[in-house]
């Protein structure tokens, strides 16, 4: 097989005849490199599948972990770990010499360490000695900095930090020689006087901005923003031509980009042998051997949990030729400690492929796909996107072809349904039907009973969403009493200008304007074949029409609606904004969990309230990531599989990207949120205006949440989400409102666009 090599610009002939590798030979080596389709390359020159890879586990944190702060190799083999419980209450320093095996624990300090300051970051050296970088504000409210180093018996000592430029450090490091380096404003690298605590300007970055640096073998890393790295030496400091050939290397793989001491895309460390850098990030682990202009890929981050986009990475290591250890933080804030095995008689590439095909990415799938990859490694996942965003192709486009492949018999396993006209699909037979496997869903952890029925079909379930979002009116109660339908809402608003509002919707545009009435309200404007309703577009149109017109707006303009990039990103509820007087109330769409505490403050402040919008005409729900299984599939088992995945809490259990439809996972969030903000929390802001507010975040109490609960049990009927529909009548409608068109041409226009649609 062959080994995946990034290079800069180099003939073949070269890199074959003067590099030389960081690990295994060339009959037993990583992963393999991606080919024009994506998949990765499943044979070696011989033409035969290679064998040998890395596998993915995943290993038990210490007792009492629950945040991982770092971790290192000490000089005698062993690994050392250094972390805290959830509300860094209790800190934790392990250590392990089985890689994770079992972990011999030792509590470093109670809730007394909290009293010192905030915990910026923490470094262990190969002895194991523990320093932890804190800071805090004195008594003049400046930012001050100290060092605790916590010494292999447990002792603790406090250095005060100070330097000629009264820097504040957020990120520190041991270099090889144990000296403690610390990353402050500005991005400079600055070495730490153990003895006095004087911090001496040691890595110069020229102006360039940085939030994170790393330690490798002897070099430092300093990763800059927007993207791109500078390289010192570790002995003086001095810049390293290194960083050129890194540079070069990391761009080419796209996988460098802003990183902060709290979410890092990419980490560095040294390698297994003197020379060597290893380098984490979502495209996987590489090694680089310094002087040379080609890094290696040991671990194909799309075949693991890498992949997954809504990770950041803590710290790694690569303990030995045979083993790496990667410290992550999860899209879900769970820490995860994953190890990566040689097996040499592992596929080098899986043997089974699972095509899964979707309109337009999105981070909820790409975690779909990597927890996917973490429990089924014999199963290559072989992630399609029709829209990149950045081709020009339409969804029209990307439909034409995807329609042609699996007609074809070419096309893929899975559909990840958003944006498609499923109604077609389910016409000609395309989908399978899941019935068995929602039965199976609701016998384990159980779905929004009333999500699920909205779905179904002469008996028959044919896709299913893993999430959704809510539509919803926020304001005065009667306010709301009005938007249970549009034309009662454009009565009471046009009263209120009547009587002088000028600030009652807020002045968003035609086409923000319309994305948001559209979701709320699609549900009902097509037939049940899926043609348009000439009638009830019409009263949807001249609705949006007069709500429209009751605000100022100054930044439209008639140009075609190409739609929104990815829906997980249309959150568009704006209660926050009657608090400071940019409306008097909101119609919008919750988006997740996170945003509930912000809309019952408001509610709290305010003295709002909030429901269903459109309630009365329909009370629907947004469906997100709605998947499907292409009818006739060979990979149906594996299919399955990806869908139970897609539903499983792991996956489900996020406070983001909508509510879940797993109703165990729903019921845990609610448990979550109950805890988010502890005593409470603050948000001020302040407007151009010169308004400034400070508004209290408080957890949802239960009666609070069993009211939330039971608007989203009431849902029934899911908005249309075919994106050629959606674009056709958005772009007719935004001509409307900008007094192109009448609405009876518009509805013209949009009835013969629509029906011609889904006629091909």
């Amino acid at each position: 097989m062959r080994k995946r090599w990034i290079g800069i610009v180099l003939a073949v002939t070269m890199l074959i005849g003067s590099v030389s590798g960081c690990g295994k030979n060339a009959d037993a080596s990583g992963n393999g490199m991606p080919g024009a389709d994506g998949a990765p390359d499943t044979e070696n020159a011989q033409g035969t599948a290679g064998r040998g890879r890395f596998m993915e586990s995943e290993v038990a944190l210490p007792e009492g972990v629950e945040k991982i702060y770092a971790m290192e190799q000490l000089a005698d083999g062993s690994v050392k770990l250094f972390g805290s419980d959830a509300d860094q209450m209790q800190f934790v320093s392990a250590q392990t010499a089985d890689l994770g095996g079992h972990w011999e624990v030792q509590r470093v300090a109670g809730g007394e360490l909290n009293e010192e300051g905030y915990i910026e970051s923490c470094a262990i050296d190969r002895e194991g000695t523990l320093a932890l970088l804190v800071s805090a504000q004195n008594e003049a409210d400046e930012i001050e900095n100290r060092v605790g180093y916590v010494q292999a018996d447990g002792t603790l000592r406090w250095q005060e930090l100070f330097s000629d430029e009264a820097v504040y450090m957020w990120e520190c490091r041991f270099d090889a020689s144990g000296n403690l380096l610390c990353q402050g404003a500005g991005g400079n690298v600055y070495k730490v006087d153990s003895a006095t605590g004087e911090c001496t300007l040691y890595c110069d970055t020229e102006g360039e901005t940085s939030f994170y640096f790393g330690v490798a073998d002897n070099l430092v890393i300093v990763v800059t923003s927007p993207g791109g790295i500078m390289v010192y030496d570790a002995a003086d400091g001095g810049r390293q031509t290194d960083g050129a050939a890194l540079n070069e290397l990391l761009a080419s793989g796209s996988m460098i980009s802003d990183s902060t001491n709290e979410y890092k895309h990419i980490v560095f460390h040294g390698g297994a042998k003197e020379g060597q850098i290893i380098y984490v990030c979502h495209d996987g682990i590489y090694c680089y051997t310094q002087g040379g202009s080609v890094s290696e890929q040991f671990v194909n981050g799309s075949l693991t949990t890498l992949g997954d986009t809504t990770v950041n990475f803590v710290c790694a290591l690569m303990p030995d030729e045979d083993h790496f250890l990667a410290a992550i933080r999860d899209g879900n804030g769970r820490y995860k400690l994953l190890k990566y095995s040689y097996d040499k008689d592992a596929l080098a590439v899986p043997e089974k492929e699972l095509k899964v095909y979707a309109l337009r990415d999105s981070a909820y799938l790409r975690q779909v796909v990597s927890a996917y990859q973490h429990t089924y490694q014999d199963v290559y996942v072989n992630l399609q996107i029709g829209m990149s965003g950045e081709d020009g192709i339409t969804a029209e486009d990307a439909l034409r072809v995807l329609n042609t492949d699996i007609l074809a018999g070419n096309g893929p396993d899975v559909l990840i349904l958003d944006g498609m006209p499923v109604d077609s699909y389910v016409e000609k037979e395309m989908l399978a039907d899941l019935t068995p496997l929602a039965e199976e869903l609701r016998a384990g952890d159980g779905l929004f009973e009333n999500i699920v029925s909205a779905y179904e079909q002469d008996g028959k379930i044919y896709e299913l969403p893993a999430r959704f979002y809510l539509p919803i009116i926020v304001g005065k109660p009667e306010a709301v009493e009005a938007g249970a339908a549009l034309p009662g809402l454009c009565d009471y608003t046009e009263a209120l200008k009547e009587n002088g509002s000028t600030k009652i919707l807020g002045g968003a545009s035609a086409e923000s304007f319309l994305e948001t009435l559209y979701l709320a309200d699609a549900g009902r404007l097509q037939k049940s074949d899926g043609t348009a309703d000439r009638e009830e577009l019409a009263a949807w149109l001249a609705a949006a029409k007069r709500l429209y017109d009751l605000e100022n707006h100054v930044d439209d303009t008639v140009v075609s609606y190409a739609g929104a990039s990815d829906l997980s990103l249309q959150g568009s509820e704006n209660s926050f904004g009657i608090l400071m007087g940019e409306c008097e109330l909101s119609i919008g769409t919750l988006t997740g969990m996170s945003m509930l505490p912000t809309l019952l403050a408001v509610v709290h402040e305010a003295g709002v309230t909030y429901d269903v919008a459109n309630r009365d005409l329909t009370r629907s729900f947004i469906p997100y990531q709605k998947v499907g299984i292409v009818n006739g599939t060979g990979q149906m088992e594996e299919a399955q599989n990806f869908v139970r995945t897609m539903f499983g809490s792991e996956c489900e259990r996020t406070l983001e990207n909508g509510f879940p439809v797993n109703r165990a996972a729903y019921n845990g969030i609610c448990e979550d949120v109950k805890e988010m903000f502890g005593d409470g929390a603050g948000i001020a802001v302040s407007t151009d205006e010169g308004v400034s507010l400070e508004v209290t975040l408080t957890s949802p109490t239960e009666e609070e949440l069993a009211a939330f609960t039971a608007i989203l049990e009431s849902l029934n009927t899911a908005a249309d989400t075919d994106e050629v529909v959606k674009e056709l009548i958005i772009e007719q409608a935004k001509s409307c409102l900008l007094g192109e068109k009448s609405v009876e041409d518009a509805c013209a226009e949009i009835e013969k666009k629509v029906n011609l649609y889904l006629a091909e």
